[in-house]
């Protein structure tokens, strides 16, 4: 993976840090405003050869894919435009980037598909893996989720 790939992902792994500083138990934290940032140049250790890199990368392309398929993370609504965490994630990241990144609706095997062609998207469906990690270049998770369960007050107690 070239040396611009490597520094747009490094830069949303600082970005990760930065939406995932102060979760956990809010109980015991006070509250906090987190930084905001106008720009990916704003964020504190971004180097000019990252934002060097960066440049020449957006002035190659107009947008960047981030392909997700229909779930609770992406879903359309009514009016026929993506709402979900997926959306906010890439609003936030064009914002940040000031390039769009575009929602396209894919299933897992189209997700697979375009990395083993070598197309350059972005995607959350992955979890990395040892093996994975031999083959693309993976991040951490830039959010954690938690799930929950519920269920009516009168049934069984899940226990696992």
């Amino acid at each position: 993976m070239s040396k611009v790939k490597h520094s747009v992902l490094a830069l949303l792994l600082l970005m990760a840090a930065f939406l995932s500083y102060g979760c956990g138990n809010k109980s015991e934290k006070q509250p906090f405003e987190l930084p905001v940032f106008s720009s990916y140049r704003d964020i504190p250790g971004v180097t000019d050869e990252e934002i060097n890199a960066i440049e020449e990368l957006k002035s190659k392309r107009q947008s960047f894919t981030y392909m997700s398929p229909l779930t609770t993370e992406t879903f359309v609504l009514p009016d026929g435009t993506y709402a979900g965490f997926t959306a906010k994630f890439c609003e936030l990241l064009s914002n940040l980037f000031e390039i769009p990144f575009v929602i396209e609706i894919g299933t897992w095997n189209d997700v697979m598909n375009k990395f083993d062609e070598g197309a350059d998207i972005f995607t959350g469906e992955m979890t990395p893996t040892i093996e994975r990690r031999q083959t693309y270049f993976m991040t951490l998770p830039v959010a954690q989720r938690a799930l929950g369960v519920f269920t009516h007050k009168d049934s069984d107690k899940l226990e696992t």
